[in-house]
């Protein structure tokens, strides 16, 4: 049970590899869980990581002292804290560590010492020798093992903290805990925000990732690349939106299979009137679920439909837009009367366009309006001519 391997069985269990005869020549079969079995072990890590986090997320959100409890009780069930980050570092050690941290690292380079960087081999332009004076300074939050930057001695000076560290050298901390004391030139926030289950909470972090910085310092984001391709509430535009709301210049964006990695900047210049003379950093900008749903709908679909399913005009709408032969995965359609932020997303739409009835209708990003409006524009031949030029 510890491996997330299934039993297999009697006949699954060897103590060595077996030779077969196959057409008059002996195969070489390995037993289960040399090589086959690996599969299954990451697919196990993968479910415990997703349940750890959903019910973290749950967590934050209830009010509920019974229901808070109940979840507790689900996560220590599934081992606590310590087995999470088991199934972190087993399952994805080159998630969490080694791949990502090496990107960033490539990037640094690239900033620091151009020259060096560019004479460097194409394979691997993280083994250039630094003519810095100074090491950079890191600060690696959740660091868990702390080996993250460890291959980069020579020019990086690493300080790696974690909630519950798995070797000597990682210091015990919350990240608000962390003393400010020392100024870092980077501050490595990597698979670390999307573990958080208060959104506020993960807003927050990036502006106390200021509190660490030297002027001008980076930051390194890393999500799961699911955070902005399958979520109803964040896409690669609202992200950047949200970055630039926090104080932070996009240096660089890249995503991988898995994982979308971004380099940020402190700015240069603070808000004339910052929001919180605390967080001195933040426009006051505020981003909630109701906008990300529905910019979300908007960018991603070449016509979007705000709608309710019992509306006759929503109907006549969507009948029209199926008669256009539009690609499916083009259009995308809400229900507001079946959707719990329905009534939100309703009253965010009046904002943004004056419109409250339905349908509510987008056209490559631009609001066209309603029913009739959609009619007239078909009747006219706008809408033709409209779908034609894109």
């Amino acid at each position: 049970m510890a491996s997330g391997v299934p039993d297999a069985g009697p006949a699954a269990k060897s103590d060595s590899s077996v030779p077969r005869k196959t057409g008059g020549r002996r195969k070489l079969v390995r037993p289960r869980g040399k090589r086959g079995g690996i599969k299954n072990r990451k697919g196990a890590h993968a479910k415990k990581i997703a349940l750890y986090h959903t019910l973290e997320k749950q967590i934050a959100r209830t009010s509920d002292a019974t229901e808070r409890k109940k979840l507790l009780a689900q996560q220590e069930q599934l081992g606590g804290l310590a087995a999470y980050q088991d199934q972190s570092t087993t399952g994805s050690d080159k998630l969490r560590g080694g791949e990502s941290a090496k990107w960033c690292v490539k990037v640094l380079r690239e900033l620091v010492d151009p020259q060096a960087s560019a004479n460097t081999g194409a394979k691997d332009k993280t083994k250039a020798t630094t003519k810095a004076a100074t090491k950079l300074s890191v600060l690696d939050v959740g660091a868990i093992a702390g080996t993250s930057y460890a291959k980069w001695k020579s020019w990086i000076d690493a300080t790696y903290i974690d909630l519950n560290p798995r070797a000597p050298h990682v210091h015990q901390s919350d990240f608000f805990s962390w003393p400010t004391d020392n100024a870092y030139n980077l501050v490595g926030l990597s698979l670390v925000i999307n573990f958080v289950g208060d959104l506020r909470q993960r807003g927050n972090m990036l502006l106390h990732a200021h509190n660490y910085l030297v002027p001008g310092g980076y930051v390194y984001l890393v999500l799961p690349l699911a955070c902005v391709t399958n979520s109803r509430y964040l896409t690669h535009e609202h992200l950047r939106e949200i970055l630039d709301a926090a104080g932070y210049n996009i240096v660089r964006q890249e995503d991988s299979k898995k994982l979308t990695r971004w380099l940020l900047q402190q700015k240069a210049t603070l808000p004339k009137r910052p929001a919180d003379p605390a967080r001195p950093h933040w426009d006051g900008r505020v981003f909630k679920k109701k906008e990300l749903i529905a910019e979300k709908l908007i960018s991603e679909h070449l016509v979007a439909v705000f709608s309710k399913s019992y509306c006759p005009y929503c109907r006549r709408a969507k009948d029209l837009i199926q008669a256009l032969n539009i690609e499916s995965s083009k259009v995308g359609i809400i229900e507001l009367d079946k959707d719990s932020n329905g009534p939100a997303i309703q009253n965010y739409l009046l904002e943004k366009t004056g419109q409250r009835t339905v349908p509510n209708i987008f056209i490559n990003g631009k609001h066209l309006g309603g029913s009739d409006d959609l009619s007239n524009a078909q009747s006219t031949g706008e809408l033709s001519k409209l779908l034609a030029s894109l």
